[in-house]
């Protein structure tokens, strides 16, 4: 569960789990009991994404890699198996660690301007205008910009009812209980 609600509040997390040997003729008969294979099939459903790496260099890699897209907006955790014979091999060739530009977190991506432009002047032009922030209360700097916009643009404001990103008392919420 502490997965799943981090990958439903976008959450930066790498995680990292241990596991028995993927190698199938280096596994003991408890592993074969106990271990699910792969692992990280628990959790493919609500991790932006996984691997199961059974090289030390692919470990190292898969590390860069998974730290690059937990903290890639929309954010969320990552899962990276960490083999047991990975972890108790001797090293035997050389191994490095992953260049870090290519592991960096790229700039957001933008929204069209042009499709920026045409959403103000719908959101002007409208006779009775809605703005409805989803996720957007994530993040609390996104409330004083989302008062800013229904003010100016007169609109009502309601939450999604999953996270609350506006103030529940301010005139133009539909949805808060303004007791709160």
């Amino acid at each position: 569960m502490a997965i799943y609600n981090a990958f439903a509040d976008r959450v930066r997390w790498l995680v990292i789990g241990g596991s028995r040997s993927a190698r199938s003729a280096e596994r003991r008969w408890i592993d074969w009991l106990h271990c699910a294979n792969p692992q990280s099939d628990i959790v493919k459903s609500y991790v932006k994404w996984s691997d199961d790496p059974v090289t030390g260099q692919s470990t190292l890699d898969a590390l860069a890699r998974g730290a690059k897209l937990a903290m890639t907006p929309p954010a969320g955790p990552v899962y990276v198996t960490a083999d047991c014979a990975v972890q108790e091999q001797k090293i035997v060739s050389p191994i490095h660690m992953p260049d870090p530009r290519l592991w960096q977190v790229a700039a957001p991506a933008a929204a069209n301007p042009d499709t920026l432009t045409r959403a103000g002047e719908l959101l002007l032009n409208a006779k009775l205008p809605l703005v409805v922030g989803g996720r957007l209360g994530i993040d609390p700097a996104s409330t004083a910009v989302l008062v800013d916009l229904v003010e100016l643009t007169g609109a009502a404001y309601q939450d999604d009812l999953a996270m609350v990103a506006f103030p529940t008392n301010h005139p133009q919420n539909l949805s808060g209980d303004a007791r709160w």
